[in-house]
């Protein structure tokens, strides 16, 4: 490994490789299809704003009053209850109004509730169930994942030494990308006809604004 050299992990997942160099020094590159697997590595090796946690109050204060539409995502009554959709329409329609520095943070904290407030079982169970979530919750779960992960990107005790994270596909990555030589890789790969991430987490795409079809259709795993 040659000194200024890169750690690349090509399937970055939520970034602990990358967070893994950090803290030994490494500047670090990493590249997944996954946007939320993105959203997340980025939050995970980037300075944490000066105003996130001022931000996350704001839009708990003002996103009752904001008046949004509900985005046209397929089968939403089927995950989510009328009173959570809306909710989160108003939810990220107040981190959109929210100081650019500060929507990576935001918008994670909402992607770590929203499997919890949908119909959705859990993480790793994609049926539909009946579950106690109510109008109120969203905004209220939204505060608590807000201040964990403040108080979690607070607690990092090392240098954040440059680390770039790349949504695309791998397969069609050029070297011309990024600026230096990659002295390691160190990456786990996807697990194809295992686990179909886009499935699982395609309801936190569409409501973050991505796009879970264009993911699937060049999903390794999938």
């Amino acid at each position: 490994y040659q000194s200024g050299a890169l750690l690349m992990d090509p399937f970055c997942g939520s970034g602990t490789t990358l967070a893994e160099g950090q803290k030994r020094g490494l500047k670090t590159l990493g590249v997944d299809l996954n946007p939320i697997a993105c959203l997340i590595a980025r939050v995970k090796t980037a300075p944490l704003s000066e105003t996130a946690l001022q931000s996350a109050q704001e839009v708990s204060a003002s996103y009752a009053k904001i008046k949004a539409k509900i985005p046209l995502i397929p089968n939403l009554k089927h995950w989510f209850k009328d009173p959570i959709q809306k909710d989160l329409a108003q939810l990220m329609q107040a981190i959109e109004n929210a100081p650019k520095p500060d929507h990576d943070f935001l918008k994670l904290a909402v992607s770590s509730i929203i499997v919890r407030v949908s119909n959705q079982d859990s993480d790793t169970r994609y049926a539909a169930v009946d579950k106690p979530v109510k109008a109120g919750d969203v905004p209220a779960l939204f505060e608590k994942a807000c201040t964990k992960l403040h108080s979690a990107l607070s607690e990092r005790d090392y240098e954040l030494h440059t680390s770039e994270v790349l949504q695309c596909d791998l397969l069609a990555l050029e070297a011309s990308k990024f600026k230096n030589r990659v002295g390691i890789f160190i990456t786990s790969p996807p697990y194809p006809n295992a686990y179909e991430y886009w499935l699982y987490h395609k309801y936190r795409m569409w409501w973050l604004g991505f796009d879970p079809l264009a993911v699937k259709a060049r999903e390794i795993g999938a």
